[in-house]
């Protein structure tokens, strides 16, 4: 089975690293999460003296809007006094679109011109899922010269697990687009499909709507701290995975990976690839799951197969401000 070279790092690895570095950039976003500030308050009690700190600052539709600018008001505050006791330089807010996804490589590209950084800690909890795709491209297809450290932080709850039947999203837009620019998308009718769902069963039915592969596998994503995470999945998008892997011929499998199972994450992917090449046939990623997993599975895609990789993703009107509250816990891992 292949590894993959994205491996889970336990906190104390991460800390002995920093405290070896001369020029430590972090990344991440400012959110009406409570786990926007995870990382930081992880890093924090161990003294670092990180060089730059910088906080994509997203203006994105939250409802109710005043309850979610109070946190994200408040969380920014907390954020600035860490950023005082850990960046040298401080901590800056930066404006960036929320779904343009050569935006955010660009800004990266700046950022670690400018640094030239010998260490990168990017925190992509609160980054928009097109972001975190959008990170995993860059560093797939940059020649680094530092270390990448990834953070990703599990709340204690999703509102969606204590209001199981909520009201239908709505949605204002669908991204098709390539992981990578040499992507081309041909013979579609041979595609394979990585789907990784959410807690939002209308956006996948969405996606699929827009353009279904042939065949593939579904990716349900298990948290061993909180197995009532995989059950909302499974629940909200029952029908969804039962009408694809039953009704469509056994061409579409379900496979159950853990948060940070990147080698097991790695061999699903290497599998997908292997298939649509033999067709000369695009994968196509449906990444609505954890981003731990969907970072990794968009960063071997852009590595193993740029010429044909591609995700589908709808883009909500408005999110909801109860989304998620506390933080369970911070993964850690290295590229």
């Amino acid at each position: 089975m292949k590894r993959s070279k994205l491996t889970a790092k336990s906190l104390a690895h991460i800390l002995s690293r920093l405290n070896n570095t001369q020029r430590a950039l972090w990344c991440g976003a400012l959110s009406f999460e409570d786990r926007c500030k995870a990382s930081l308050n992880s890093l924090q009690p161990a003294r670092l003296s990180a060089s730059r700190g910088i906080l994509v600052d997203y203006h994105t539709a939250i409802s109710p809007s005043t309850q979610a600018e109070e946190r994200r008001t408040f969380n920014w505050m907390e954020i600035e006094t860490l950023g005082h006791s850990i960046f040298r330089n401080g901590i800056e807010k930066l404006k960036c679109s929320a779904y343009l996804f050569q935006e955010f490589q660009d800004l990266l590209a700046r950022e670690i011109e400018s640094l030239n950084p010998d260490c990168v800690i990017l925190d992509i909890t609160c980054l928009t899922k097109v972001h975190a795709l959008a990170a995993a491209a860059f560093f797939a297809t940059t020649e680094k010269t530092f270390d990448v450290f990834l953070a990703y932080s599990i709340p204690e709850n999703y509102g969606f697990v204590s209001n199981a039947i909520g009201e239908p999203a709505a949605w204002r837009d669908i991204l098709i687009a390539p992981l990578a620019d040499t992507a081309m998308l041909f013979n579609e009718a041979s595609g394979r499909g990585i789907i990784m769902p959410g807690h939002e069963a209308d956006r996948l039915i969405i996606a699929l709507g827009e353009i279904e592969p042939a065949a593939g596998v579904i990716v349900i994503a298990e948290a061993k701290r909180r197995p009532d995470l995989r059950q909302v999945t499974e629940g909200k998008n029952g029908k969804t995975i039962k009408q694809l892997s039953r009704v469509r011929g056994g061409r579409w499998k379900k496979s159950v990976v853990g948060l940070a199972d990147f080698d097991g994450l790695s061999a699903i992917i290497e599998e997908e690839v292997l298939l649509a090449q033999a067709h000369e046939a695009p994968v196509i990623i449906f990444p609505y799951g954890p981003k731990s997993l969907l970072f990794a599975a968009a960063w071997q895609l852009t590595k193993d197969y740029p010429d044909a990789s591609w995700f589908v993703y709808p883009i909500p009107v408005a999110y909801d401000a109860d989304y998620s509250s506390g933080v369970e816990e911070t993964l850690w891992m290295q590229i």
